[in-house]
């Protein structure tokens, strides 16, 4: 399939469904709804990652940052624009009567219920404007499909199996596991921090309503964004692993910050905290692509969708083991299931750097991306050949 037809698809059916949203009153078809729209979604995110790996390489570091970048930006803008339509936290002073069986007798009585209303919302507003935003997202994909086609010599070539090490079949497999598993468990920091984040600060604190929920999430998307915006700079001159080695140590020391000041309370602070975790946690994606790509092996269009498969798998279970342990057990769970998150994520990365270093290198070699011929160079080649021929 043509990844434009792909892409015009997938955004234009997405944004469609994301519309149509709220006004599903079964819940079933809701959840069908959610479902078909995250397929959407996944085909967009796979389709993005994978061409940008098949047309730059190792070349598109950079590229690659911001193009995670665009997505932060999106996650920036969504929770700001759809606070206005969000239901607010009010307490109802009901005036109730009831009857003294003892007395025999009626008597009123003022009760101060303090419990949380749910009046109708405008939210179906904001799924029109992300649906809507979606949706037009198709034009240029559109008009690159029918007004810029080019010739099939000037295509970028997908090299398969380029720069590969000679190395056996289950040892391959054995690292795109432990790949999956450490995209798996980062996603699930990434995925569970950025969802949760608005309903632990609000059920957890009385004095935080949903609209500063929605603020504080977007204090994060914005650390979010800015982060990966430094990081398109800063990967001209830092290799991918070294920051990675400065993520990871600042998710560390984030996460934890967070911990203790959500334990004693201090919404002041777990803000400042929010803002790190952002930065923290803004440029890992990428830059453990590019260090795949250095380092480990070439991510072809395989290895990109075992990535997103990866991803998706802890972006899918998640909520579940959030949703139970936070309304079995306690909001802190929260909290703790993404300080062990971080805690796995880190000793993964740490494995698969020395198994690949001090085993894979030492047996098979170093893997050496250098060799990778360039998709254009070689078509140009070809093209200069056949004109002087």
């Amino acid at each position: 399939i043509n990844n434009n037809v792909m892409m015009a698809a997938a955004t234009f059916l997405g944004g469609t469904l994301t519309i149509a949203t709220p006004y599903c009153t079964d819940f079933l078809a809701m959840l069908c709804i959610r479902g078909v729209t995250g397929i959407f979604l996944g085909c967009i995110d796979c389709t993005t990652n994978a061409e940008h790996m098949h047309i730059w390489g190792t070349e598109g570091q950079g590229l690659l940052q911001f193009a995670h970048f665009s997505f932060a930006i999106g996650g920036m803008i969504s929770p700001a624009f759809s606070a206005p339509f969000l239901a607010e936290k009010e307490n109802q002073t009901a005036l109730g009567s009831f009857l003294n069986v003892t007395l025999g007798s009626t008597a009123n009585e003022t009760r101060d219920n303090s419990s949380t209303l749910h009046p109708i919302t405008d939210v179906q507003y904001a799924y029109f404007i992300s649906g809507s935003i979606l949706s037009l997202t198709a034009i240029p994909f559109l008009v690159m499909l029918f007004f810029c086609k080019q010739s099939a010599s000037l295509q970028p070539k997908h090299v398969e199996g380029s720069a590969q090490r000679n190395i056996p079949v289950c040892m391959q497999m054995f690292l795109v596991a432990i790949i999956c598993a450490y995209y798996m468990t980062y996603v699930c920091i990434e995925n569970t921090f950025s969802s949760f984040l608005e309903s632990f600060v609000v059920t957890q604190y009385d004095e935080v309503s949903e609209e500063d929920g929605a603020y504080i999430t977007t204090f994060y998307w914005a650390a979010f964004a800015v982060g990966r915006f430094s990081a398109i700079f800063v990967s001209d001159w830092l290799i991918a692993v070294r920051l990675l080695y400065f993520q990871f140590c600042l998710m560390a020391v984030a996460f934890g910050g967070f911990l203790a000041s959500s334990l004693y309370g201090q919404l002041d602070a777990m803000k400042a905290f929010t803002c790190l975790i952002g930065l923290a946690l803004s440029s890992v994606y990428p830059a453990g692509i590019s260090w795949i790509e250095a380092e480990v092996m070439t991510v072809t269009g395989r290895i990109a969708g075992v990535i997103l498969v990866g991803s998706s798998i802890g972006s899918t279970a998640n909520p579940y083991i959030m949703g139970y342990l936070m309304e079995e057990q306690s909001n802190f769970w929260f909290c703790y299931f993404l300080m062990g998150s971080v805690v796995l994520t880190i000793l993964l990365f740490l494995f698969l750097l020395l198994f690949n270093r001090f085993y894979v290198n030492l047996k098979y070699g170093k893997f050496d991306h250098s060799h990778t011929p360039d998709k254009y160079t070689d078509v140009q080649s070809k093209q200069s050949e056949t004109k002087y021929a």
